[in-house]
């Protein structure tokens, strides 16, 4: 089960919605409580950080 969250936590999907804010979703399917402006700062900053290193890779 860790490994499985693991990836989902880490996965690009995941980390798009989290910087796209709303609510968060809970194991049952329903809205549970807003993403935290801490978080959703933290995974835009994820976002910018793994475009820049797409950004070299596509311009070679």
């Amino acid at each position: 089960m860790r490994h499985a969250l693991t990836l989902w936590v880490n996965s690009a999907d995941y980390i798009a919605a989290l910087a796209a804010g709303g609510l968060r979703i809970g194991l049952d399917g329903k809205p549970t409580e807003p993403v935290s402006a801490e978080h959703l700062a933290a995974a835009a900053a994820t976002l910018r950080k793994r475009q820049a290193k797409r950004k070299p890779a596509e311009a070679g």
